[in-house]
């Protein structure tokens, strides 16, 4: 039979053929899959956002001598110097270059180690009407 002996002769290929198959719809997943996520993290991002220049300006600054011991910004990864401007944040104490940090807070606000999270909660509003 002619069929028999193709499938014989190509019987190394079709390894190659199921993941050539395998390779393509996943290829389409992801295209399809990576967008949606974009959007949907995009929508978060823009709905919970950083802090705002407000919120950044009630967070305590330092000068690098006031720190309790040496400290090294994880964002710069450079050393903090005694006349550096610094922010420890409040809640988890860790500390950074004043302009590194404030550059992520307005982006994310939450500890840049350890993600203590630093956007004030909204206060509820109750209303007496029934």
């Amino acid at each position: 039979m002619p069929v028999d002996r193709l499938l014989r002769a190509y019987s190394d290929l079709i390894p190659n053929i199921d993941l050539s198959l395998f390779l393509v719809c996943l290829a389409v997943a992801a295209a399809i899959l990576l967008p949606i996520g974009v959007l949907y993290y995009g929508h978060t991002l823009a709905e919970f956002g950083g802090l705002s220049g407000l919120e950044l300006e009630k967070l305590p600054k330092i000068k690098g001598s006031e720190l309790a011991r040496a400290s090294d910004c994880c964002i710069c990864l450079s050393s903090v110097e005694q006349d550096d401007s610094a922010r420890s944040l409040p809640g988890c104490g860790h500390s950074f270059h004043l302009d590194c940090i404030d550059a992520w807070l307005v982006r994310w606000p939450v500890c840049q180690l350890c993600r203590f999270d630093l956007k004030p909660e909204p206060v509820p509003h109750w209303s007496n009407d029934s």
